[in-house]
Protein backbone atom coordinates (compact mmCIF):
# COMPACT_ATOMS: atom_id res chain seq x y z
CA UNK A 1 0.00 0.00 0.00
CA UNK A 2 2.73 2.49 0.90
CA UNK A 3 4.54 1.58 -2.32
CA UNK A 4 1.44 2.68 -4.24
CA UNK A 5 1.53 5.96 -2.29
CA UNK A 6 4.91 6.83 -3.77
CA UNK A 7 5.55 9.37 -5.17
CA UNK A 8 2.16 10.87 -6.08
CA UNK A 9 -0.06 9.59 -3.24
CA UNK A 10 -2.18 7.58 -5.64
CA UNK A 11 -4.43 5.94 -3.06
CA UNK A 12 -4.85 9.09 -0.97
CA UNK A 13 -5.82 11.20 -3.97
CA UNK A 14 -8.12 8.56 -5.44
CA UNK A 15 -10.07 8.09 -2.21
CA UNK A 16 -10.25 11.83 -1.54
CA UNK A 17 -11.58 12.47 -5.04
CA UNK A 18 -14.14 9.69 -4.59
CA UNK A 19 -15.45 11.27 -1.38
CA UNK A 20 -15.23 14.82 -2.73
CA UNK A 21 -17.37 13.95 -5.74
CA UNK A 22 -20.13 12.66 -3.45
CA UNK A 23 -19.78 15.65 -1.11
CA UNK A 24 -20.06 18.20 -3.93
CA UNK A 25 -23.44 16.80 -4.96
CA UNK A 26 -25.13 17.91 -1.71
CA UNK A 27 -22.61 19.77 0.52
CA UNK A 28 -24.93 18.80 3.39
CA UNK A 29 -22.79 16.01 4.83
CA UNK A 30 -21.40 17.08 8.20
CA UNK A 31 -18.05 15.41 7.56
CA UNK A 32 -16.13 17.16 4.71
CA UNK A 33 -14.02 14.90 2.45
CA UNK A 34 -10.74 15.52 4.32
CA UNK A 35 -12.29 14.53 7.67
CA UNK A 36 -14.21 11.61 6.17
CA UNK A 37 -11.00 10.28 4.63
CA UNK A 38 -9.18 10.48 7.96
CA UNK A 39 -11.97 8.63 9.76
CA UNK A 40 -12.31 5.88 7.16
CA UNK A 41 -8.56 5.21 6.97
CA UNK A 42 -7.76 5.19 10.70
CA UNK A 43 -7.10 1.63 11.95
CA UNK A 44 -8.60 0.44 15.22
CA UNK A 45 -5.92 -2.14 16.02
CA UNK A 46 -3.32 -1.78 18.77
CA UNK A 47 0.14 -0.49 17.86
CA UNK A 48 3.15 -1.08 20.09
CA UNK A 49 2.74 2.50 21.29
CA UNK A 50 -0.77 1.73 22.49
CA UNK A 51 0.29 -1.59 24.03
CA UNK A 52 3.08 0.16 25.92
CA UNK A 53 0.70 2.80 27.29
CA UNK A 54 -1.86 0.16 28.31
CA UNK A 55 0.76 -1.86 30.17
CA UNK A 56 2.13 1.30 31.80
CA UNK A 57 -1.39 2.23 32.89
CA UNK A 58 -1.70 -1.12 34.67
CA UNK A 59 1.64 -0.59 36.41
CA UNK A 60 0.45 2.85 37.55
CA UNK A 61 -2.41 1.18 39.44
CA UNK A 62 -0.07 -1.00 41.52
CA UNK A 63 -0.11 0.33 45.09
CA UNK A 64 3.01 -1.40 46.43
CA UNK A 65 5.98 0.89 45.56
CA UNK A 66 8.52 -1.94 45.57
CA UNK A 67 6.45 -4.10 43.23
CA UNK A 68 5.71 -1.10 41.01
CA UNK A 69 9.41 -0.25 40.64
CA UNK A 70 10.24 -3.86 39.74
CA UNK A 71 7.45 -3.97 37.14
CA UNK A 72 8.52 -0.60 35.71
CA UNK A 73 12.14 -1.77 35.27
CA UNK A 74 10.92 -4.84 33.41
CA UNK A 75 8.59 -2.65 31.33
CA UNK A 76 11.42 -0.21 30.50
CA UNK A 77 13.64 -3.04 29.27
CA UNK A 78 10.82 -4.42 27.11
CA UNK A 79 10.06 -1.10 25.41
CA UNK A 80 13.38 0.77 25.51
CA UNK A 81 13.64 0.42 21.72
CA UNK A 82 10.28 2.07 20.98
CA UNK A 83 11.68 5.43 19.79
CA UNK A 84 14.93 4.05 18.37
CA UNK A 85 14.08 4.67 14.72
CA UNK A 86 16.99 4.87 12.30
CA UNK A 87 19.63 6.49 14.48
CA UNK A 88 18.65 5.58 17.96
CA UNK A 89 17.57 6.83 21.18
CA UNK A 90 17.33 4.04 23.69
CA UNK A 91 14.72 5.08 26.23
CA UNK A 92 15.93 5.13 29.82
CA UNK A 93 14.12 4.14 33.00
CA UNK A 94 13.74 7.87 33.77
CA UNK A 95 11.73 8.31 30.56
CA UNK A 96 9.25 5.68 31.68
CA UNK A 97 9.13 7.11 35.20
CA UNK A 98 8.16 10.47 33.69
CA UNK A 99 5.47 8.82 31.55
CA UNK A 100 4.19 6.95 34.60
CA UNK A 101 3.71 10.23 36.47
CA UNK A 102 1.66 11.62 33.58
CA UNK A 103 -0.49 8.54 33.08
CA UNK A 104 -1.26 7.57 36.67
CA UNK A 105 -4.06 10.12 37.00
CA UNK A 106 -6.03 8.81 34.03
CA UNK A 107 -7.51 5.43 33.18
CA UNK A 108 -5.81 4.97 29.82
CA UNK A 109 -7.56 1.69 29.03
CA UNK A 110 -11.01 3.21 29.47
CA UNK A 111 -9.93 6.29 27.51
CA UNK A 112 -8.73 4.05 24.67
CA UNK A 113 -11.98 2.05 24.73
CA UNK A 114 -13.99 5.29 24.46
CA UNK A 115 -11.85 6.57 21.58
CA UNK A 116 -12.06 3.26 19.70
CA UNK A 117 -15.85 3.07 20.15
CA UNK A 118 -16.16 6.68 18.95
CA UNK A 119 -14.05 5.96 15.87
CA UNK A 120 -16.10 2.86 14.97
CA UNK A 121 -19.33 4.88 15.30
CA UNK A 122 -17.92 7.63 13.09
CA UNK A 123 -16.76 5.11 10.48
CA UNK A 124 -20.25 3.59 10.27
CA UNK A 125 -21.81 7.06 10.13
CA UNK A 126 -19.50 8.29 7.36
CA UNK A 127 -20.09 5.14 5.32
CA UNK A 128 -23.84 5.73 5.67
CA UNK A 129 -23.78 9.48 4.92
CA UNK A 130 -21.54 9.01 1.87
CA UNK A 131 -23.42 5.88 0.84
CA UNK A 132 -20.09 4.10 0.42
CA UNK A 133 -20.50 1.07 -1.83
CA UNK A 134 -19.23 -2.43 -1.10
CA UNK A 135 -16.20 -2.05 -3.36
CA UNK A 136 -15.03 1.12 -1.64
CA UNK A 137 -15.80 -0.33 1.80
CA UNK A 138 -13.29 -3.05 0.94
CA UNK A 139 -10.74 -0.49 -0.31
CA UNK A 140 -10.97 1.53 2.91
CA UNK A 141 -10.59 -1.68 4.94
CA UNK A 142 -7.51 -2.63 2.91
CA UNK A 143 -6.01 0.79 3.65
CA UNK A 144 -6.70 0.41 7.38
CA UNK A 145 -5.22 -3.08 7.41
CA UNK A 146 -2.18 -1.94 5.43
CA UNK A 147 -1.57 0.81 7.99
CA UNK A 148 -1.56 -1.77 10.76
CA UNK A 149 0.82 -3.98 8.78
CA UNK A 150 3.05 -1.01 8.08
CA UNK A 151 3.25 -0.16 11.75
CA UNK A 152 4.24 -3.74 12.53
CA UNK A 153 6.86 -3.91 9.75
CA UNK A 154 8.37 -0.55 10.72
CA UNK A 155 8.59 -1.62 14.35
CA UNK A 156 10.32 -4.83 13.26
CA UNK A 157 12.76 -2.81 11.15
CA UNK A 158 13.60 -0.37 13.93
CA UNK A 159 13.85 -3.11 16.54
CA UNK A 160 16.48 -4.73 14.31
CA UNK A 161 18.46 -1.44 14.25
CA UNK A 162 18.23 -1.31 18.04
CA UNK A 163 19.41 -4.94 18.26
CA UNK A 164 22.42 -4.08 16.04
CA UNK A 165 23.67 -1.26 18.26
CA UNK A 166 26.07 -3.42 20.28
CA UNK A 167 27.66 -4.65 17.04
CA UNK A 168 27.97 -1.07 15.78
CA UNK A 169 29.59 -0.06 19.08
CA UNK A 170 32.16 -2.83 18.70
CA UNK A 171 32.90 -1.75 15.10
CA UNK A 172 33.30 1.85 16.32
CA UNK A 173 35.70 0.72 19.05
CA UNK A 174 37.87 -1.31 16.68
CA UNK A 175 37.84 1.31 13.92
CA UNK A 176 38.55 4.23 16.24
CA UNK A 177 35.45 6.17 15.22
CA UNK A 178 32.22 7.13 16.96
CA UNK A 179 28.98 5.19 16.99
CA UNK A 180 27.40 8.03 15.02
CA UNK A 181 30.07 7.67 12.31
CA UNK A 182 29.46 3.93 12.05
CA UNK A 183 25.83 4.68 11.19
CA UNK A 184 27.03 6.46 8.05
CA UNK A 185 28.90 3.43 6.72
CA UNK A 186 27.66 1.61 3.64
CA UNK A 187 27.58 -2.20 3.81
CA UNK A 188 30.67 -2.30 1.60
CA UNK A 189 32.59 -0.11 4.09
CA UNK A 190 32.53 -2.54 6.99
CA UNK A 191 35.43 -4.67 5.76
CA UNK A 192 37.59 -1.54 5.57
CA UNK A 193 36.29 -0.42 8.96
CA UNK A 194 37.79 -3.49 10.60
CA UNK A 195 41.14 -3.25 8.79
CA UNK A 196 44.14 -1.61 10.45
CA UNK A 197 44.59 1.20 7.93
CA UNK A 198 41.13 2.60 7.62
CA UNK A 199 40.33 6.22 6.76
CA UNK A 200 36.77 6.18 7.94
CA UNK A 201 36.83 9.22 10.21
CA UNK A 202 37.35 11.67 7.34
CA UNK A 203 34.94 9.86 5.02
CA UNK A 204 32.09 9.58 7.52
CA UNK A 205 32.49 13.17 8.71
CA UNK A 206 31.76 14.31 5.15
CA UNK A 207 28.69 12.10 5.01
CA UNK A 208 27.48 13.40 8.37
CA UNK A 209 27.74 17.03 7.30
CA UNK A 210 25.83 16.68 4.01
CA UNK A 211 25.49 13.67 1.77
CA UNK A 212 23.28 12.05 -0.83
CA UNK A 213 23.13 8.27 -1.23
CA UNK A 214 21.37 6.49 -4.09
CA UNK A 215 20.91 2.72 -4.28
CA UNK A 216 19.90 1.20 -7.62
CA UNK A 217 19.95 -2.40 -8.86
CA UNK A 218 22.25 -3.59 -6.10
CA UNK A 219 24.75 -0.74 -6.51
CA UNK A 220 25.20 2.21 -4.17
CA UNK A 221 26.66 5.64 -4.91
CA UNK A 222 27.35 8.39 -2.39
CA UNK A 223 28.08 12.11 -2.90
CA UNK A 224 29.14 14.53 -0.18
CA UNK A 225 29.46 18.28 0.38
CA UNK A 226 29.06 20.72 -2.50
CA UNK A 227 28.55 17.97 -5.07
CA UNK A 228 25.66 16.49 -3.08
CA UNK A 229 24.10 19.94 -2.58
CA UNK A 230 24.28 20.72 -6.30
CA UNK A 231 22.54 17.46 -7.19
CA UNK A 232 19.83 18.01 -4.56
CA UNK A 233 19.31 21.59 -5.73
CA UNK A 234 18.62 20.34 -9.25
CA UNK A 235 16.23 17.68 -7.94
CA UNK A 236 14.33 20.17 -5.77
CA UNK A 237 14.06 22.82 -8.48
CA UNK A 238 12.84 20.29 -11.03
CA UNK A 239 10.38 18.71 -8.61
CA UNK A 240 8.92 21.75 -6.88
CA UNK A 241 9.17 24.82 -9.09
CA UNK A 242 5.64 24.30 -10.44
CA UNK A 243 4.20 23.63 -6.97
CA UNK A 244 4.99 27.00 -5.39
CA UNK A 245 1.83 28.93 -6.23
CA UNK A 246 1.87 31.02 -3.03
CA UNK A 247 4.35 31.63 -0.25
CA UNK A 248 1.59 32.70 2.15
CA UNK A 249 -0.66 29.64 2.02
CA UNK A 250 0.18 25.97 1.59
CA UNK A 251 -2.25 23.16 0.93
CA UNK A 252 -1.97 19.49 1.70
CA UNK A 253 -3.92 16.52 2.98
CA UNK A 254 -5.57 16.17 6.39
CA UNK A 255 -3.91 13.45 8.47
CA UNK A 256 -5.55 14.50 11.73
CA UNK A 257 -8.01 17.35 12.14
CA UNK A 258 -7.94 20.41 14.35
CA UNK A 259 -6.24 23.79 14.27
CA UNK A 260 -3.25 25.42 15.93
CA UNK A 261 -0.99 28.46 15.81
CA UNK A 262 2.69 28.43 16.57
CA UNK A 263 6.25 29.18 15.55
CA UNK A 264 7.77 26.93 12.91
CA UNK A 265 10.64 24.59 13.67
CA UNK A 266 12.11 22.63 10.76
CA UNK A 267 12.93 19.17 12.12
CA UNK A 268 14.31 16.52 9.78
CA UNK A 269 16.88 14.79 11.98
CA UNK A 270 17.34 13.73 15.57
CA UNK A 271 20.14 16.30 15.92
CA UNK A 272 17.71 19.15 15.17
CA UNK A 273 15.27 18.22 17.95
CA UNK A 274 17.01 20.36 20.58
CA UNK A 275 15.47 23.51 19.09
CA UNK A 276 11.92 22.14 19.40
CA UNK A 277 9.78 23.53 22.23
CA UNK A 278 6.26 22.73 23.37
CA UNK A 279 3.74 24.60 21.23
CA UNK A 280 5.95 24.89 18.13
CA UNK A 281 4.68 23.75 14.74
CA UNK A 282 6.91 20.93 13.55
CA UNK A 283 7.64 21.13 9.82
CA UNK A 284 9.49 18.26 8.18
CA UNK A 285 10.24 16.89 4.74
CA UNK A 286 9.14 13.50 6.04
CA UNK A 287 9.08 12.41 9.68
CA UNK A 288 10.56 9.19 11.06
CA UNK A 289 10.60 7.51 14.50
CA UNK A 290 13.83 9.28 15.46
CA UNK A 291 11.97 12.61 15.71
CA UNK A 292 8.96 11.31 17.69
CA UNK A 293 10.08 13.13 20.90
CA UNK A 294 9.83 16.42 18.97
CA UNK A 295 6.46 15.41 17.51
CA UNK A 296 5.14 14.91 21.05
CA UNK A 297 5.84 18.60 21.77
CA UNK A 298 4.22 19.90 18.59
CA UNK A 299 1.07 22.01 18.47
CA UNK A 300 0.75 20.81 14.87
CA UNK A 301 2.72 18.79 12.31
CA UNK A 302 3.27 19.70 8.64
CA UNK A 303 5.17 17.64 6.05
CA UNK A 304 6.27 17.92 2.44
CA UNK A 305 5.77 14.26 1.65
CA UNK A 306 3.37 11.49 2.56
CA UNK A 307 -0.10 10.13 2.11
CA UNK A 308 -2.57 8.60 4.53
CA UNK A 309 -0.20 5.68 5.26
CA UNK A 310 2.87 7.81 6.09
CA UNK A 311 4.66 7.97 9.45
CA UNK A 312 3.49 11.52 10.26
CA UNK A 313 -0.15 10.58 9.65
CA UNK A 314 0.08 7.51 11.87
CA UNK A 315 1.81 9.32 14.75
CA UNK A 316 -0.46 12.38 14.54
CA UNK A 317 -3.48 10.13 14.96
CA UNK A 318 -2.00 8.46 18.01
CA UNK A 319 -0.99 11.81 19.55
CA UNK A 320 -4.23 13.55 18.47
CA UNK A 321 -2.20 16.44 17.01
CA UNK A 322 -3.43 18.50 14.01
CA UNK A 323 -1.45 17.35 10.99
CA UNK A 324 -1.24 18.36 7.33
CA UNK A 325 0.76 16.06 5.04
CA UNK A 326 1.84 16.18 1.41
CA UNK A 327 2.28 19.97 1.06
CA UNK A 328 5.31 19.23 -1.16
CA UNK A 329 7.03 22.57 -0.42
CA UNK A 330 6.58 23.40 3.29
CA UNK A 331 10.28 23.05 4.08
CA UNK A 332 11.13 25.18 1.04
CA UNK A 333 8.76 28.02 1.93
CA UNK A 334 8.72 28.08 5.74
CA UNK A 335 11.63 28.98 8.00
CA UNK A 336 12.38 28.55 11.68
CA UNK A 337 10.52 31.20 13.65
CA UNK A 338 7.76 31.86 11.10
CA UNK A 339 4.37 32.26 12.77
CA UNK A 340 1.81 30.02 11.09
CA UNK A 341 -1.78 28.93 11.48
CA UNK A 342 -2.55 25.30 10.70
CA UNK A 343 -6.14 24.50 9.72
CA UNK A 344 -5.78 20.75 9.46
CA UNK A 345 -9.52 20.22 8.89
CA UNK A 346 -9.11 21.95 5.51
CA UNK A 347 -5.50 20.90 4.91
CA UNK A 348 -4.29 24.52 4.92
CA UNK A 349 -1.18 26.15 6.43
CA UNK A 350 -1.07 29.98 6.46
CA UNK A 351 1.73 32.36 7.33
CA UNK A 352 0.74 35.03 9.84
CA UNK A 353 2.49 38.37 9.43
Amino acid sequence: MWILETPENIITNYLHDYLDEIYQETRKIKYPPQEALRILTTPTGESNWIKEKKELSKIAKVKNNGVQKKLLKRHAKKYEWLEYGLQGKILMLADFEESLEKIKYEDYEKKLERETAKLLREQREVEHLYNVGKTHEKIFKIVRDSLSVRLYSKDAQFFSYYAMENIFREVAKRAGVTLEQVRFLLPSDFKQALSKNNKLAKMTTGRQNYSLTIAHKGKTACWVGKEAKQIMKKIKIQKYQEEIASEEELRGQTAYGGSAKGRVKIINTMQEMAKMHAGNVLVSHMTNPSVVPAMKKAAAIVTDMGGITCHAAIVARELAVPCVIGTKVATQILRDGDLVEVDADKGIVRKIK
